[in-house]
């Protein structure tokens, strides 16, 4: 007789919890039936609810636990304390764009035949920037949107799934890889999720709204062309023209022939000039700047193209790897400080999403 494998739930909640304690929560596996007496939750370690949990999956309950830290006292948006991993259901969408994506999941875990969750466990990532971050990742790899609210379950793998009927499948872990916890500027950069710069780029490329069947490839080939012409990094490019594959390619394609489009469209060189005036190239104030805020003035007049308004989005990644995270703001400022640009918008996180720096170039050419 088969029974249930407390290892192998023991591997995953290590992996994501460590030696704390974890919210169980049991439901009836039989959505028809419902039975209110097979619903528990429990505050604690598999060591002292296992036992109870075992009869109950014995008996039709599906076992799930909280993936993010909670306070013990029950279930609730209000009763998360941290993000402890972000996570996918891919509930029949493909596992390998997952497997090749920008970043390696931590944990993959088969919960019914053939249908995966992926976990990126995680560290400093506020709690306003779980649901932002986990619809970019559902959009990023086709998996479940509804999965994004602060306290949800997940199946615990080592138990058994009786839910769409059958045999009982023991849900099982099928990778699982001893990586440093992703920091919150490596989540944010593998699965962005800036709303305001996004739309900014809906507008300024003029994106039709529906991108259909036969127009996908040279569309989406003709807009990473534009970023390489920008100045572009090949990991932001590829996180952009995903979003716009996810939003208006009807239907999709996968992920793994749209990087390979952003990796086509950046191994031709970029076509055009760098906009900059002389009257700011021969400034003192311009002479006088290091060279990285130079770059950084460089990249802002070469983002004037994006649109008519003389606003540009900066971000550290626009000079990544060459630039710090540090140097690029220290430069900023150097650059602010000596008139070449204006901050009218402040980057904020929240539940709308992340939206980075926006800046008025100066159009006095840098002469004050």
């Amino acid at each position: 007789m088969v029974t249930t494998d407390h290892m192998e739930a023991t591997r995953l909640l290590r992996l994501i919890a460590g030696d704390g304690p974890v919210t169980f929560q049991t439901f009836d596996d039989d959505q028809g039936l419902k039975r209110k007496r097979l619903a528990c939750q429990r505050h604690g370690s598999l060591a002292q609810y296992g036992a109870r949990l075992d009869s109950l999956n014995a008996d039709g309950a599906g076992i799930f636990f909280m993936v993010n830290k909670g306070n013990g006292k029950g279930r609730k948006a209000k009763d998360v304390l941290d993000v402890r991993a972000l996570f996918a259901d891919l509930d029949g969408a493909p596992l390998k764009p997952v497997q090749n994506g920008p970043l390696q999941p931590h944990a993959v875990v088969e919960t019914s035949p053939g249908k995966y969750h992926a976990y990126w466990c995680v560290e400093g990532v506020p709690l306003d920037a779980f649901k932002p971050l986990q619809k970019a990742i559902a959009a990023r790899f086709r998996s479940d949107p509804s999965v994004n609210d602060l306290c949800r379950v997940a199946r615990l793998p080592g138990f058994f799934h009786r839910k769409h009927g059958g045999a009982p499948f023991l849900s099982r872990i099928v990778e699982l890889v001893d990586l440093p916890r992703y920091t919150f500027e490596q989540v944010t950069t593998a699965f962005p999720v800036a709303l305001s710069q996004q739309h900014a780029t809906k507008r300024r490329e003029g994106i039709a709204e529906v991108i259909p069947k036969g127009e996908r490839n040279t569309s989406l080939l003709q807009l990473a062309r534009g970023f390489v012409n920008k100045g572009f990094a090949l990991p932001e490019a590829c996180q952009r023209i995903q979003r716009i594959n996810a939003e208006r390619c009807d239907p999709p394609l996968c992920a793994t022939e749209v990087d390979g489009i952003v990796r086509n469209a950046f191994s031709v060189a970029p076509k055009g000039d760098l906009p900059l005036p002389l009257s700011v190239f021969d400034s003192p104030d311009y002479r006088s700047l290091p060279g990285n805020a130079q770059a950084i003035v460089n990249m802002a007049y070469r983002r004037l193209a994006e649109g008519g308004d003389g606003t540009v989005c900066l971000s550290p990644s626009d000079l990544a790897p060459t630039m710090s995270v540090g140097t690029f703001r220290a430069n900023v400022k150097l650059a602010a400080a000596a008139g070449f640009l204006m901050k009218v918008e402040q980057g904020r996180f929240g539940q709308l999403g992340n939206t980075v720096d926006r800046y008025q170039v100066t159009t006095r050419g840098g002469v004050r």
